[in-house]
């Protein structure tokens, strides 16, 4: 009688080990989406532990300024205050590739905050070979700003900034 209990109340270790085997399997299955999901937010410059709250849309583009497209990206997180960002993306033009355009690469060149909703998208001019200048009339503060795409100059005009960065305010642009 002793036996009969003993085998009943304990399970057998085939049976522990094979639900171990499944439920690291479970764990390690939720965590490949979990992962490129932070990849995918921390990549295009979000927080990735907040990036669940955020909606991105794309606002604008515009093709073939001196050997690159830009893109305009709008970005607003809602998690406990409202938070907006505006992102220009460049990705190197190539030649009959409409086909591959979604495994192109794309760099953030500027990255802002605008000052009010109703605020002008920026907009792009190629001001010679291998120059472009990015202008905005408005901006609440400015996140990322980058000079050079490869051996592109990228100069900025920007008409206002409400909160500059104190460590730029000696730099000359």
């Amino acid at each position: 009688m002793a036996v009969i209990a003993r085998r009943i109340g304990r399970p057998s270790s085939k049976w522990t080990r094979k639900a171990l085997y499944i439920a690291v399997g479970l764990c390690g299955a939720a965590a490949v989406p979990l992962a490129a999901g932070l990849y995918s937010s921390a990549s295009r410059g979000l927080n990735p532990l907040t990036a669940w709250a955020c909606t991105s849309e794309k606002r604008g583009s515009l093709s073939n300024v001196s050997g690159w497209d830009l893109e305009i990206e709008h970005t607003t997180c809602d998690l406990f205050s409202r938070q907006e960002a505006v992102t220009v993306y460049a990705s190197r033009r190539e030649a009959g590739a409409s086909g591959r355009r979604w495994f192109r690469s794309r760099a953030m060149v500027f990255r802002y905050v605008p000052g009010s909703s109703d605020d002008l998208l920026p907009s792009f001019e190629s001001t010679g070979p291998d120059r472009i200048l990015i202008t905005v009339p408005s901006v609440a503060s400015v996140a990322v700003q980058k000079y050079a795409l490869e051996q592109t100059a990228v100069n900025y005009h920007i008409g206002h900034i409400e909160y500059p960065d104190p460590a730029r305010l000696g730099q000359a642009h």
